[in-house]
């Protein structure tokens, strides 16, 4: 185990200093297996995977942070060909029947753990984090790390895990995060040694990404991102002057000239020239003096993309799939992500409120179906004159407290729902009190 922390320029007595944290840390703990799935790569992203675990004995690694007060993070970094990495949140909360959270393991406290069976918070199924033996202290035992994730759990649309095997992949590991405490690092292949597989032997290895039994321990580095660069054309202009002088003592002429050309492309060229000349019959002088300056002038090309909408559009012009009063779209909650999504799969739409859809005509709504073509038999009732506790507002302690962004049934929030008839197209009346986590899923339409 190695950890590393922070210095803090402080000026505290021996005892304090001694008596204090120096920070959060990130601590090492020596991996056993990583493993990166996606047995049907571009077609159902339901079937991926995750699982990661370090298990380190005669561990010197100490358990810092409460996340079932805090919450914490989950990093999966895969490295290769193809790289990846996605954070997962795993949010604070107690569990209960039903409820997605964590329990404190041990008396004294020496883990926790986190279950989420159902995915209301996203594809994170269960994490652990455990010191045996010895509880939080610095002396020796085993510590722990482990998550599991299914593809196939979290709200919103997929992919929900979007890590995938980096065909081939090299290396990479897991970043265990408490909030206000410790990061706990799980390293992979590369300096951190390891048997690598990919798989499938033959054609593109993009269906497994394994590591099994790595030698050493170390944090996990996010491969390099590409980066696009756009390059303008420069263009140089110069300008350059002239002038020269004779003279003599007995008879004298002046003769000036001067001459201006300009291009009117993307820059302009400028000379001028002037020429004085003086004689009489004794004495001669000559002069010649030459300035040359040059300036640089970048162009820049800028293209824009113009969507018109159709002018006479249905009101109701889609819907997104079910969700939980917990919006997830486009991996942004609430009615941001909604919009989003609904400008992306159809144009100049918006995620109809419950006004525009009782002013739908029945003929909008009869045979309705989300863009994974499930029949609409309910929709959210989004009303933003509606008391904030019927549309799922995250009033929680920390919370966002903006509305259809809460996910569990801790505190007073609900939603509304409207059900439909989808043969006639007629909509039922508001029923508020719905349960915002995992009672009655609904659809969100999506209005111009």
């Amino acid at each position: 185990m190695h950890i590393r922390r922070s210095a803090l320029a402080v000026a505290l007595t021996v005892t304090a200093v001694l008596a204090s944290r120096a920070g959060a840390a990130d601590q090492t703990v020596l991996g056993k297996t990583l493993l990166v799935k996606d047995p049907k790569p571009n077609v159902d992203a339901s079937k991926r995977g995750v699982g990661v675990l370090g298990k380190e004995s005669a561990s010197s690694d100490t358990l810092m942070g409460n996340p079932v007060a805090n919450g914490a993070t989950v990093e999966i970094i895969a490295n290769g060909t193809t790289p990846s990495d996605q954070v997962f949140t795993l949010p604070a909360g107690a569990a209960g029947p039903g409820t997605p959270g964590w329990k404190a393991l041990g008396k004294p406290v020496n883990g926790y753990s986190y279950k989420d069976a159902a995915g209301v918070n996203g594809p994170v199924k269960t994490a652990l984090i455990k010191k045996s033996g010895s509880g939080t202290k610095s002396g020796s035992g085993t510590f722990l790390v482990m998550v599991n994730l299914n593809g196939a759990l979290g709200p919103g649309p997929q992919p929900h895990i979007t890590v995938v095997p980096p065909a081939p992949g090299t290396d990479g590991g897991m970043r265990f995060t408490i909030n206000g405490g410790d990061s706990y690092c799980v390293a992979f292949g590369s300096a951190a040694g390891g048997k690598v597989i990919n798989a499938p032997a033959k054609g593109t290895p993009n269906k497994l990404f394994k590591i099994v039994g790595p030698t050493s321990e170390g944090c996990p580095t996010v491969a390099s991102a590409t980066t696009t660069t756009t390059m303008s054309s420069t263009t140089m202009s110069s300008t350059t002057m002239s002038s020269t002088t004779t003279s003599s003592t007995t008879a004298t002429s002046t003769t000036a000239t001067s001459t201006t050309a300009t291009s009117t492309t993307t820059t302009s060229i400028t000379t001028t020239t002037s020429t004085t000349t003086t004689s009489t019959t004794t004495t001669s002088t000559t002069a010649t003096s030459t300035t040359t300056s040059s300036t640089t002038t970048t162009s820049t090309t800028t293209s824009t993309t113009t969507t018109t909408c159709p002018s006479t559009p249905p009101s109701v012009r889609g819907a997104l799939p079910a969700t939980v009063g917990r919006f997830n779209f486009n991996a942004q909650l609430g009615l941001p992500g909604a919009n989003a999504a609904c400008k992306a799969n159809f144009a100049c739409s918006q995620a109809c409120t419950r006004q525009q859809l009782q002013a739908a005509p029945t003929s909008e709504l009869a045979g309705l179906k989300d863009i994974n073509t499930t029949t609409v038999t309910s929709f959210w009732a989004i009303d933003s004159t509606a008391p904030i506790l019927q549309q799922c507002n995250d009033d929680a302690v920390g919370g966002s407290g903006l509305n259809w962004e809460y996910g569990t049934a801790h505190t007073a929030s609900r939603g509304q729902q409207m059900t439909l008839n989808n043969s006639t197209g007629v909509l039922g009346p508001v029923v508020g009190g719905i349960q915002c986590n995992i009672a009655g899923t609904s659809w969100v339409g999506c209005c111009q």
